[in-house]
């Protein structure tokens, strides 16, 4: 028997948050399925805050594009650059 999971977030393309009645939150990105008990949800959304902060106030503090590239892990065209 399936159990009902409860639709959270959905964002096309990349993935969704569901829910379960079992009291597990499952987070799927990709071909990636984490199965969390709702504290661990939250404690890890905490953690993806700080990395984004971090990684936004890298971004801004840095006028180059290429690094700026390099960091979001971009391949540059080589026929551009």
């Amino acid at each position: 028997m399936k159990r009902a999971k409860y639709l959270l977030a959905d964002h096309p393309g990349l993935g969704q948050i569901r829910a379960c009645v079992c009291g597990a939150i499952h987070v799927n990105v990709g071909a990636v399925t984490l199965n969390l008990e709702p504290i661990a949800f939250l404690q890890l959304t905490t953690l993806m805050d700080k990395a984004a902060d971090s990684l936004l106030e890298k971004w801004e503090s840095c006028k180059d594009a290429e690094v700026q590239s390099q960091m979001l892990g971009v391949p540059q065209n080589r026929f551009t650059h």
